[in-house]
């Protein structure tokens, strides 16, 4: 039955998304020919908007079925150098880190770290937890990425200053669609990144756990299975950073700020 949900969830919203999408690429046409009065504008870019984000929530309907029918393109696995992950979503969420005013923090990323993983499954984890972090902490608060080795396996840690997830609802944020009351008080959303998220660590042997009651702040670990991969494959690390306030700065000159 579950097989049956998700290939029906697949292929309705692969038939569903071409015509939004038409209509979302329409009205930005609509918007540049022949003027418009101010309320006719305002209506289209309203339409266009919500189009949009019917696009993004069929995207990530598509790739849940996909990761749950174990789709080809998921088996082929190679090693992931997780340290470089996290430096790259850490450096592509820094302009609205620095936008909302937060302090955002890497540590432990200096060195490889490799997991074995499809290829953008570590990005789309990654990117997911660190956007709902940046997302809904007020500004002024921190938001900070650990990485280190556990025995066999690779911990990383995403802590933050934010709204918090009440202890009740650790397991109900995982459930597509849901989103919990205070999150939806301050922004939009599909309900379906930290499905994605759990999906994803299922399939490679991973885990994810919460902690943190409601406000301020959460902590998110995932553990992922360790690899060695070939030494041709290993690239050398680039350097961590920090966005603070209006500046990226070196994650070393910032040690004794992200402490306290």
């Amino acid at each position: 039955m579950d097989r049956a949900k998700s290939r029906f969830l697949r292929l309705s919203s692969h038939q569903l998304r071409g015509n939004v999408a038409a209509i979302h690429s329409m009205l930005g046409a609509i918007q540049t020919v022949g003027p418009l009065d101010e309320r006719q504008a305002d209506l289209a870019r309203r339409i266009r908007q919500r189009a949009g984000e019917l696009v993004v929530q069929m995207d990530e309907m598509l790739l849940l079925s996909t990761i749950r029918e174990n789709g080809v393109e998921i088996q082929k696995r190679f090693p992931v150098d997780l340290a470089g992950v996290l430096r790259s979503v850490a450096e592509a969420a820094s302009g609205e880190a620095i936008i909302q005013g937060l302090i955002l923090t890497v540590e432990g990323c200096s060195d490889p770290v490799h997991v074995q993983a499809w290829s953008g499954a570590m990005e789309t984890v990654f990117s997911n937890l660190l956007s709902n972090a940046v997302k809904y902490t007020p500004r002024g608060g921190q938001v900070s990425l650990s990485l280190r080795r556990r025995q066999q396996r690779a911990q990383v840690e995403m802590a933050d200053t934010g709204i918090g997830i009440p202890d009740s609802m650790h397991e109900q944020v995982f459930q597509e669609f849901y989103r919990a009351p205070q999150a939806r008080q301050i922004t939009g959303g599909t309900g379906l990144g930290l499905p994605i998220v759990r999906a994803i660590l299922d399939k490679l042997g991973g885990q994810i756990r919460l902690r943190g009651g409601e406000g301020p702040g959460a902590v998110v670990t995932v553990e992922l299975p360790l690899v060695e991969p070939a030494a041709s494959n290993e690239q050398g690390p680039a350097p961590a950073c920090v966005a603070e306030k209006d500046k990226l700065i070196p994650v070393e000159k910032t040690k004794q700020t992200a402490s306290t």
